[in-house]
C-alpha cells in the first residue's frame, strides 16, 4: 500500500490495515507488515505526541498479542518458529521507531521487554538489540550486564560462541586485557548462579504476593457476603416490625368497633 494523502483515501487504508490485523488467523498472515504498514500511515500524518503514542501502543498491543500465542507453543508446534519470527520482528520495529524519534529511553524500555520475554529470550537476536541499542547511548557499565544477563540466558550454539567472543573483546578493552575466556565463563558462571538464586526467590516473592491477593479476595468477598446477609436480615426483620405493627393497628382496631358495637346494644 502506498501513502495515501487524502482523508477519505487514508481513512480507507487504515480500515484495510485494520481489518487485516483482526482476522482470527492472524498468525498465518504477514502481521509484521501489517503493523509496519499501519504505523507508516500514520507517521505520513504531522507527526504529534497523540500520533507517537498511538504508534506506541499498537506496537505494545502487537506484541502482548504474540506474546500469548507464543508463550502457549512448545517447540514441535508447526507455528513455533512462525510466531517467534514476527514477535522479534514486532519487537525490531518498535525500537527503530524510539530511535528514529530519538527516544532512547522508550527503546531501551522495548529491548528489556524483549529479552525479558521468556518465549524469545533464550535466542540471540533480542541480546543482540539490547546491547546494539546500549553500545548507541555509549553505557559502557550497561553493555556489560546485558552480556552478563544474555551468556547466561543464551542456549549453546553459534550465536552463543559469537557472543562470547564479543564480551571478551570488549572486557580486555576495557577491564583486564590479560583476560581468558575460561576466565570470562567463570565469572558469567558465578553470575548465572546469581541469577537463578535471584529467579527464585523473586518467583517465591511473587508467590507470596499472589497468595496474599488471594487471601485478599477471598476476605472482601466473605465480607461482603456477610454484608448482604445482614442487608437481608435487617430488611427481614423491618418487614416483620412493619407486619407486627400493621397486625397490631388491626387487633386495636377492631376492639375498638367491637367496644362501641357493645356499648350500642347496651343503649338499645
Amino acid at each position: 500500500m502506498g501513502c495515501l494523502h487524502s482523508k477519505d483515501a487514508r481513512n480507507q487504508s487504515f480500515a484495510i490495515y485494520n481489518d487485516a490485523l483482526m482476522m482470527p488467523q492472524f498468525i498465518q498472515r504477514p502481521y509484521v507488515s501489517l503493523v509496519h504498514g499501519w504505523c507508516d500511515q500514520k507517521l505520513h500524518l504531522t507527526p504529534s505526541s497523540q500520533i507517537l503514542s498511538e504508534v506506541r501502543l499498537m506496537y505494545a498491543n502487537s506484541i502482548v498479542k504474540w506474546k500469548v500465542v507464543g508463550n502457549g507453543l512448545q517447540e514441535t508446534d508447526p507455528d513455533y518458529s512462525l510466531v517467534k519470527k514476527q514477535l522479534l520482528g514486532l519487537y525490531k520495529q518498535a525500537i527503530n521507531f524510539e530511535l528514529k524519534f530519538h527516544q532512547p529511553k522508550q527503546g531501551m524500555q522495548v529491548c528489556e521487554s524483549a529479552v525479558s520475554c521468556a518465549f524469545i529470550n533464550e535466542d540471540a537476536a533480542p541480546w543482540k538489540l539490547y546491547l546494539n541499542m546500549a553500545q548507541l547511548r555509549g553505557r559502557e557499565g550497561n553493555t556489560r550486564a546485558i552480556y552478563f544477563r544474555a551468556l547466561a540466558a543464551v542456549k549453546v550454539g553459534k550465536e552463543e560462541s559469537e557472543l562470547w567472543n564479543e564480551f571478551l573483546g570488549l572486557e580486555k578493552k576495557f577491564v583486564n586485557p590479560n583476560l581468558t575466556l575460561d576466565s570470562l565463563k567463570e565469572m558469567v558462571s558465578k553470575f548465572r548462579e546469581q541469577e537463578l538464586i535471584l529467579l527464585d526467590f523473586k518467583r517465591k516473592e511473587d508467590e507470596i504476593v499472589q497468595r496474599f491477593q488471594e487471601n485478599k479476595t477471598r476476605q472482601q468477598q466473605f465480607i461482603s457476603s456477610l454484608d448482604s446477609t445482614y442487608r437481608s436480615l435487617y430488611q427481614h426483620i423491618a418487614t416483620y416490625n412493619s407486619l407486627l405493627s400493621n397486625n397490631i393497628q388491626s387487633q386495636s382496631s377492631a376492639l375498638s368497633a367491637l367496644s362501641a358495637l357493645s356499648q350500642t346494644l347496651v343503649n338499645t
